[in-house]
């Protein structure tokens, strides 16, 4: 017995993969279940997992309130902000910071939020891992059922406002104003960004004009809704790692 989100839960399940029912006051009745599909080695592992636990009817009728969809990188979470561009233009933003390092951004409110964080260090790991997560609920999710989920991973495009960007200087003579503004941007990218540096050196819409020609600004090779994509078709399809969060 445990507690999550203060709720009473019950833990089922070995030490790497299990899922998480929750139980009413009286710990007598289970009233829906959080888990984690990325602890399963495949889609078909999981459902068969809560299978094995719940019956089928109680599966069927069972109504997915929250989804979270993440891709992991093996970079450190300084570099990778640097490289993640978002393409709304207007949504809250705010940081996590631990001991004075920044360790979290967290774009959106309410039934849809995007959160890049050092998963290295909030799961105390060796190496360098960081994730983009995408929460959605309620009006934001594909659907509702989880038998139904896999088709709409699939046809569903997810991470689409996302851009993933190489930025570097491009050797021009710039004027002491102009090295005055580079200055500022990387003084921002490094601690906070790319989207939160080109949001503040956009103030009056003038970004592209006053750095084209200081700063070389291109695409990764592959999308973000590209690297998800491949991901959660693996997982599907029982070839890969997970990539997916869900209860």
């Amino acid at each position: 017995m445990t507690r999550l989100d203060k709720k009473p839960t019950l833990r089922v399940g070995s030490e790497k993969m299990f899922i998480h029912l929750l139980l009413d006051p009286t710990h007598e009745m289970i009233t829906g279940l959080i888990s984690n599909p990325n602890r399963f080695k495949s889609w078909t592992d999981y459902v068969e997992f809560i299978q094995s636990i719940l019956p089928l009817t109680s599966i069927q009728t069972a109504k997915v309130t929250r989804l979270d969809l993440n891709i992991d990188f093996n970079t450190p979470f300084n570099q990778l902000i640097q490289q993640i561009n978002i393409k709304q233009k207007s949504t809250g933003t705010r940081y996590e910071d631990k001991k004075g390092e920044r360790t979290g951004i967290y774009i959106g409110k309410g039934s849809e939020i995007l959160v890049i964080y050092d998963k290295s260090k909030k799961d105390k790991l060796s190496s360098s891992h960081s994730r983009i997560e995408l929460r959605l609920a309620r009006k934001k999710l594909p659907t509702q059922s989880l038998y139904d989920l896999p088709q709409y991973l699939k046809s569903k495009s997810f991470f689409s406002h996302l851009e993933g960007v190489y930025v570097a200087p491009t050797p021009t003579l710039i004027s002491d104003s102009q090295k005055k503004k580079i200055q500022e941007f990387q003084s921002i990218l490094q601690r906070d960004g790319f989207f939160a540096a080109r949001k503040a050196m956009d103030q009056n819409r003038n970004f592209d004009r006053d750095f084209v020609q200081v700063l070389k600004i291109s695409p990764w090779p592959t999308h973000p809704s590209e690297i998800f994509k491949r991901g959660i078709q693996a997982f599907l399809e029982g070839n890969s790692d997970t990539t997916s969060d869900l209860h």
